[in-house]
């Protein structure tokens, strides 16, 4: 059998992994690998063929989202004419990318407040700070 017949087998269960690790992560962001696994449906051992650890994981995904991100940013004309249409459409094509990260950044601070880990007063200027910085062009 030719190794290249197998590739698209193999890329295609690796964006599958990714689909459902990004499914599970925004509804549980701290999803063990073992919960991304059983979630995508693969053993644990499976999962770490494709990927070593749960931070090489959060790069993939995190390359993945820039890459989504610009693809949709691409796809959008800008007429600079016309500044408030491109906002718009910009907005519309990336709303459920834009709350996801919201409702994860809020999460992920709730639940680190809860533990101690951040003072209760500034878990909102600490999410405010994160989503602008996440979106600011450098």
């Amino acid at each position: 059998m030719d190794r290249r017949s197998k590739a698209p087998t193999k890329e295609a269960r690796f964006k599958a992994i990714l689909d459902a690790a990004t499914e599970v992560l925004v509804e549980k962001p701290t999803a063990s690998m073992n919960e991304i696994a059983e979630y995508a449906g693969v053993g644990v051992a499976t999962l770490h063929r494709y990927v070593e650890n749960r931070e090489k994981l959060m790069v993939y995904l995190g390359y993945r989202a820039i890459q989504a991100v610009s693809e949709t940013i691409e796809g959008i004309p800008l007429n600079e004419e016309n500044d408030e249409n491109y906002i718009s459409k910009l907005v519309e094509a990336l709303i459920q990318w834009i709350l996801n990260v919201l409702y994860s950044l809020l999460f992920l601070t709730w639940q680190q407040v809860q533990e101690g880990h951040i003072a209760k007063n500034s878990a909102a200027s600490l999410v405010l700070s994160t989503f602008y910085h996440g979106f600011r062009a450098k």
